[in-house]
């Protein structure tokens, strides 16, 4: 997919009323550049205001970008973004036909944008007779014709507005009976729950502890191995076959990505049989490549774990050998 890139100014302006199809009124935008009257099926409140504080802190969540049909998509700019689709229904009148939502267009092509909220108008639809809440941030994707009735929110059709620009998005608003319920499909970014993972090394390394910020989900070895943090205990005997050292490659059955949890062990992903077996003698151990994050964690957490846990001091007692005859205490170990 391509990222979508644009030094476009911002346009923001509020919907404070969107009216039938045909009459047209003048809709004012509020830019970083000197104000202009545009033509449009709404009509402005009497100062739109500009871009909230925050405003650039929103955008930068977001990114616009093309899938290989060339159909436009919205995508959280980071891992530390989760996306949530909200549905939501508007009701509107005759009498309150507008929506009151201050959208503000911060990235805009030829044909794609991105546009979002801003902000709500006081007592304007949004803000008192929405079906749910509608955030600064969120992006709208979809909209129609609600039916109304039963509070569902059901609609014949929805029309696609992810990724258009500010001019398409208005359009398609304003194909929408401005007297009836509107419903509207929003993207929506939050915060995922981090895990802060601190890793320690043997006394014998007097190496500094490494810090590593992990998301719900993330396998513990391939995170690792990604900030260059060398996981396998190159002295540790292979648990498959006993003697000789080296993995086997992520596939559970060496033993040599075997880590200590000293705190958080709750926050990983449960044993299954083999794992459990393997490490029957050490409850607190996990293999790196079969533990992940647990992808349900739903708040921020702790995990600390020791590498390579045959290293540390007092692990081997002086007489323990391998079955060769070689002393398993390391070099330097005590």
């Amino acid at each position: 997919m391509a990222t979508l890139k644009s030094a476009g100014p911002h346009r923001t302006a509020i919907f404070a009323c969107l009216v039938a199809a045909g009459f047209t009124q003048a809709l004012n935008y509020r830019m970083h550049a000197p104000t202009r009257l545009r033509r449009a099926h709404c009509r402005m409140s009497a100062d739109a205001g500009a871009p909230s504080s925050d405003g650039e802190s929103l955008a930068s969540r977001w990114r616009v970008m093309r899938n290989e049909n060339g159909g436009l998509l919205l995508a959280a700019a980071g891992p530390q973004w989760q996306e949530e689709l909200v549905d939501v229904v508007v009701e509107r009148s005759a009498e309150r036909p507008g929506l009151g939502l201050l959208l503000t267009e911060y990235l805009a092509t030829d044909d794609a944008g991105l546009v979002l909220v801003d902000g709500l108008q006081p007592e304007g639809n949004a803000a008192v007779a929405a079906s749910a809440p509608i955030q600064p941030g969120d992006a709208i994707i979809a909209v129609g014709e609600a039916d109304g009735g039963d509070g569902t929110g059901a609609s014949a059709e929805m029309v696609s507005v992810e990724g258009v620009t500010y001019d398409t998005l208005v359009g398609a608003i304003s194909e929408v009976p401005a007297a009836s319920p509107i419903r509207v499909l929003l993207k929506r970014l939050t915060k995922r729950p981090t895990v802060q993972l601190t890793l320690k090394f043997p006394q014998a390394e007097q190496r500094d502890d490494e810090l590593i910020t992990l998301y719900p989900g993330a396998p513990l070895r391939r995170s690792i191995l990604a900030q260059g943090v060398s996981l396998n205990d190159p002295l540790a005997r292979r648990f498959d076959a006993g003697i000789g050292t080296g993995d086997c490659g992520g596939e559970g059955c060496c033993c040599t990505c075997a880590v200590e949890v000293v705190s958080g062990i709750e926050l990983l992903s449960k044993q299954k049989t083999q794992e459990r077996q393997m490490l029957n003698r050490f409850p607190r151990w996990r293999l790196a490549c079969k533990a992940a994050i647990d992808p349900t964690l739903s708040e921020d957490a702790q995990l600390v774990v020791k590498v390579a846990p045959r290293g540390w001091d007092g692990f081997y007692a002086d007489a323990e050998c391998d079955i060769d005859g070689a002393p398993l205490k390391r070099e330097g170990q005590k």
